[in-house]
């Protein structure tokens, strides 16, 4: 299968790609986005007469025989090669998306993948990471659970269904309706892995995954293939019995809602919003920086008119006197505070009574010259405008917990003490 690397906010031209000068591709992609609904809005893709252009969605898909990966800009160096700027965005990508998704990627796993990300597309690295995280589970036992069964029997066995049996007639008095647990490993987690792992198998041409996913689905024979249990995910209970599992499901998930009940001509494949990465990263990382204070995901502050919906920053931090700093991440290109993010920021100054932080990427090559700015409102309320260092994420190869950039860390620290009415300090 063909791959095609794109990054965000890329165009490219049909005629310099010959597998996107195809009419089935393009149809493939149309209907895959037509088909999601959470990507209908901003688009994964925009598909104009000459050229396809990406938006701030990264992830992967497949259509008509063509994968189209689209990585973030995360690498160090625009002069590099394709191979390895591919590589580095990968990393970069993974990281996030373990942070966002927990998927708790064991270091080890990382320093395998390295030298195997070159060579392989970014969906078979995905199955690697489900197959091999589960595999490795499952060969330190089976997860079991006790099933209810209900059932007609020519004898007693566990509780005997009173109600079922005596409305019985006559002809059908010599069986017994009966319920009783039996401790086995089909069950609602074991399903989901062994759907996955069929689902997979008919993806994946990788000989290291195939060879993991034929083990995985002999060691899952007797679990039940229930296409249906995609609808049950959020039915799966996780507790001190199976909590190891959690790495492996959270894989899954990726993996069926990629391509459960997906075709050629409608597309399959995972995308997932910088705008939600970069957002979840830099709340994991104030929250890690700052430790004296309450690092809040998402909380709503109040309302700008009665009986409408609360305002919700990306992100509230509140010190040990219950005063309010707010921080909005906003993952685009700078030039000034567009006219409605400015009527935001301002809503939640009244709204928080509180300060508001807007917090945009920098790297090499995109808001390069973007510098912290302090800004106040006619009534008194003060905006700041602060760059993050998005290359921080590819220049720490080994990290394992979000870190902020100094001049971020910095900057923010002194608004703190600023806002709490002592000196500046670095």
């Amino acid at each position: 299968m063909k791959t095609i690397t794109l990054f965000e906010f890329e165009r490219k031209k049909y005629k310099d790609v010959e597998e996107l000068n195809n009419i089935d591709t393009l149809n493939a992609i149309q209907n895959f986005i037509g088909n999601n609904k959470e990507y209908q809005d901003e688009g994964i893709f925009t598909l104009y007469k000459d050229y396809i252009k990406t938006s701030s969605f990264v992830g992967f898909g497949l259509f008509n025989n063509v994968q189209i990966e689209v990585l973030p800009k995360l690498y160090r160096d625009e002069t590099l090669l394709l191979k390895e700027k591919r590589k580095e965005a990968i990393e970069c990508f993974l990281r996030l998306m373990d942070f966002a998704y927990g998927l708790n990627i064991k270091e080890y796993e990382y320093a395998k993948l390295n030298s195997r990300i070159t060579n392989q597309s970014l969906y078979e690295i995905f199955i690697y990471l489900f197959s091999k995280t589960l595999l490795d589970e499952i060969r330190n036992g089976y997860y079991r659970e006790y099933t209810e069964i209900q059932r007609e029997e020519r004898y007693l066995k566990g509780k005997l269904l009173v109600g079922k049996q005596v409305i019985k007639l006559p002809h059908q008095r010599h069986k017994f309706s009966i319920e009783y647990d039996i401790f086995n490993e089909d069950n609602l987690l074991n399903r989901v892995f062994y759907l996955a792992a069929y689902i997979s198998s008919l993806y994946s041409r990788w000989f290291w995954n195939k060879k993991n996913l034929s083990e995985l689905t002999f060691l899952l024979q007797d679990v039940s293939l229930d296409y249906n249990i995609i609808n049950k995910l959020d039915e799966v209970i996780f507790s001190r019995l199976n909590q190891r599992f959690i790495i492996p499901f959270n894989f899954a998930k990726i993996i069926l809602k990629s391509f459960l009940n997906q075709s050629k001509k409608e597309g399959a494949g995972f995308f997932i919003d910088m705008n939600k990465l970069f957002e979840y990263y830099v709340y994991r990382a104030l929250k890690k920086a700052f430790p004296d204070m309450k690092v809040k995901y998402q909380k709503g502050i109040g309302h700008l008119l009665e009986r409408q919906q609360s305002q919700i920053p990306d992100i509230t931090l509140i010190d040990k006197n219950g005063k309010n700093l707010l921080v909005e991440v906003k993952y685009k290109e700078y030039s000034s505070v567009g006219r409605n993010d400015l009527y935001q920021v301002y809503a939640y100054t009244k709204v928080g009574n509180a300060d508001v932080i807007l917090v945009y990427p920098r790297r090499k090559g995109f808001n390069q010259k973007l510098e912290e700015q302090e800004k106040i409102f006619f009534d008194g309320g003060k905006l700041f405008i602060l760059p993050f260092n998005i290359g921080i994420i590819s220049k720490i190869p080994s990290i394992r917990s979000p870190e902020l950039p100094q001049d971020f860390y910095n900057s923010i620290t002194n608004i703190i003490a600023d806002y709490k009415g002592v000196n500046r300090s670095l």
